[in-house]
């Protein structure tokens, strides 16, 4: 029975609309890698990362699909073709094949609910990919080069974890329970295995059709007759195992809580590297290769493993908790005790300081100089600390208060507000030097706190309290905010205007300064942050990775791109943003993480006609403006085309409002060539040729 598949051709219709500043490449766990050479390396893992390298980690790209998740295993077959598995969040398994080197991938989707979690090319044509999910198995073999995939019988009830074959007739595959398989005909009859192991089969290599080995909970066990039997193997020091690399059945190397390395099959081993610098490989030969992990995020070593040379940048391996810029280029960063800047609009940052023992709840500045950080003194009453050079250095402000200081506001350099435990909050108008306090008429924590000026400020607590202030904080008034629950973050854009989201899918709003509150359930779970640009534009994170922006005052909210698990944004311009978070991510947006790829003309009016006006540049690289204009309100397509009608980019397709437009399109990941650009609405349809030279 042929299993029935989609392909979604062409290239990605969503192209990755969020560059990471730090840790470069990448902030995420990778699962996988393939080294081509010494230079070009690729590596696949969590939160659809994919990065890669033709320059020995100079610079990276990301790689891009169509579907967001997670991918597990990728195997270049030469320079430009590969393989990759997947899976969404939701269980659906898929497949990607790039035929550029890693740039776009397109997707093939299996229609089953399973973890694709291994994949194995014999050849071009030749392939089998399996996985399963919960306690079910999965395998699929291909032999026209991926076009179509055939289920292939197997006896596992659990999901398959590796697959690897010496040649189109011998193979073996492990499941998740420490079973494996062998057949000797392609794929056509298994033959059960004894391993000796109920753990999860991670790393399996056969040298030759008899001699082989894999790693399961963190062992290595051996055959010498095509896996008839398994014995493990005694490393040193009791290393644990996570990565095997052998060059042929006697000369290899392991991986894990140290590197060391065989000449005789494994009987001895030769310690290279007593410490762990990796837990993932990807050698190129005996002496050079990738490394992966550790202590160190993406590293190269030319003698074996002896030694790492890491690559990229990684400052910290700390969560980022706030951002903030004072303008386009200087910005703050924090993690829980460091502290870190940029001026060059985070093309580069810096940690300028470390705050020991102190843990940073949230960060304001006031100016290019002043600003101030609330925490957890850890018993200690310096609960605020305030920097006049940019952060350089820090001085403590005692509130009198061991409590935990969970939010701050700033109106001047020495007028400052303090919210925490029990309802407190402290007042400053001496940039710290002494404090008053005043209390809100709750016993909750007050996490959020927006003065709008020497008198006006709304402030929260985390239950969903809000309550206002016109006297500069002395007193306090509650107002009643119906059907919320804990509350996670509050921003005012003026003095009247302003908005508080709660965990409960609600995002309240208010034109009155706080003191009258309307909104609705926006759908939009577990909300960590929200900030607008202006009353038009905002952006709202969440904890489960998804971002949403809205470009009508919040009366509809789109999700868009997400480059990871976020605790904080923060956005300079209606396009130009920030996003910090889990695995001390920084990444910036320049188009309002897709949400505002195509902005209105400035100055323009309602047209009276319709037209899509040539491209500009043209010839192009990488970039073009394509202008437009609709005469009316209604439903508004435009479409990037190859030259052979593969779609290549979709980045409007859906209502818009009577106007002139410009739309940004990035040819990054695409080849050289002719390309159609086609406007069409209901009433008509316009066709434009860009043509691409790199």
């Amino acid at each position: 029975m042929r299993l029935l598949f989609l392909l979604c051709a062409g290239t990605i219709l969503c192209s990755a609309q969020w560059t990471i500043q730090h840790p470069v490449p990448t902030s995420n766990m990778i699962l996988d890698a393939q080294a081509m050479n010494k230079q070009s390396v690729i590596a696949v893992g969590l939160n659809s990362t994919i990065v890669r390298t033709t320059n020995g980690g100079v610079t990276w790209g990301a790689g891009r699909t169509k579907l967001a998740g997670i991918y597990y295993t990728v195997q270049m077959l030469d320079s430009l073709t590969g393989w990759m598995t997947g899976s969404t969040l939701s269980y659906a398994a898929y497949m990607h094949k790039t035929t550029d080197g890693g740039v776009t991938w397109d997707t093939i989707g299996l229609r089953k609910t399973a973890v694709l979690g291994d994949l194995f090319f014999v050849d071009k044509m030749t392939g089998f990919a399996g996985g399963g999910f919960s306690s079910s198995s999965l395998l699929v073999s291909t032999t026209d080069g991926g076009v179509n995939w055939n289920p292939v019988p197997i006896s596992f009830t659990m999901p398959v974890s590796r697959i690897f074959f010496r040649d189109v007739n011998y193979g073996w595959i492990g499941a998740q329970d420490g079973k494996m398989l062998r057949t000797t005909d392609g794929g056509k009859n298994w033959t059960p295995l004894t391993t000796g192991t109920t753990s999860a089969i991670d790393r399996l290599y056969f040298a030759d059709t008899l001699r082989g080995y894999f790693v399961a909970q963190q062992k290595l066990y051996k055959t010498v007759n095509s896996g008839a039997t398994w014995l493990p193997v005694t490393v040193p020091n009791f290393a644990s195992v996570s990565d095997l690399f052998f060059v042929d059945s006697i000369k290899g190397w392991i991986f894990g809580s140290g590197t060391y390395k065989t000449y005789n099959g494994g009987k001895t081993w030769i310690t290279v590297a007593a410490s762990g610098s990796v837990n993932l490989a990807a050698m190129v030969d005996t002496s050079n290769g990738w490394g992966m992990g550790g202590s160190a995020l993406f590293a190269t070593t030319t003698n074996g493993g002896g030694s790492w040379s890491e690559k990229g940048t990684k400052l910290s391996v700390s969560d980022m908790k706030d951002v903030q810029f004072f303008d386009a280029d200087t910005g703050w960063a924090v993690t829980g005790n460091e502290f870190f800047k940029t001026t060059n609009s985070g093309a580069t940052w810096t940690k300028k300081s470390s705050f020991g023992s102190f843990t940073v709840y949230e960060m304001r500045f006031v100016d290019s100089q002043n600003g101030w950080v609330v925490g957890n003194a850890q018993g200690g009453t310096n609960g605020v600390l305030r920097t006049t050079n940019g952060g350089s250095t820090w001085t403590g402000s005692a509130t009198g208060s061991m409590r935990v200081h969970y939010c701050v506001s700033l109106t001047s350099a020495t007028h400052g507000w303090v919210g925490a435990d029990s309802g407190a909050v402290y007042a400053s108008t001496d940039g710290g030097a002494t404090w008053k306090q005043n209390k809100i008429n709750t016993t909750r924590a007050v996490t959020e706190i927006w003065m709008t000026g020497p008198l006006k400020g709304v402030a929260m607590d985390d239950k969903g309290g809000i309550y206002v202030t016109s006297d500069g904080g002395v007193q306090w008034s509650n107002t009643v905010v119906p059907g919320v629950s804990s509350s996670s973050s509050l921003w005012m854009i003026d003095a009247n205007n302003g908005w508080a989201t709660f965990n409960n899918f609600t995002a309240m709003k208010t034109t009155d300064g706080g003191n009258s509150w309307t909104g609705k359930a926006i759908g939009i779970e577990n909300l960590a942050d929200i900030m607008f640009v202006n009353p038009t534009v905002g952006y709202a994170a969440n904890t489960n990775k998804k971002m949403y922006g809205t470009k009508d005052g919040g009366t509809t909210w789109t999700q868009i791109e997400s480059p990871g698990t976020i605790a904080a944004l923060y956005f300079t311009s209606p396009t130009d943003g920030y996003a910090v978070g889990s695995g001390a991510l920084i990444a910036k947006t320049t188009n309002g993480g897709g949400l505002l790829s195509v902005m209105p003309s400035a100055g323009s009016q309602p047209p009276s006609d319709f037209l899509l006006q040539q491209n500009f540049p043209n010839p192009f690289n990488p970039s073009t403006t394509i202008r437009f204009r609709v005469p009316s309100d209604g439903m508004v397509n435009v479409t990037v085309f190859d030259a052979v009608g593969r779609t290549v980019s979709q980045p409007v397709n859906g209502p818009m409002s009577a106007g002139s437009y410009d739309l940004q399109f990035n040819a990054a990941h695409l080849p050289s060539g002719v390309y159609l650009c086609r406007l069409q609405t209901a009433a008509t349809t316009e066709v434009r040729r860009m043509l691409l030279l790199k």
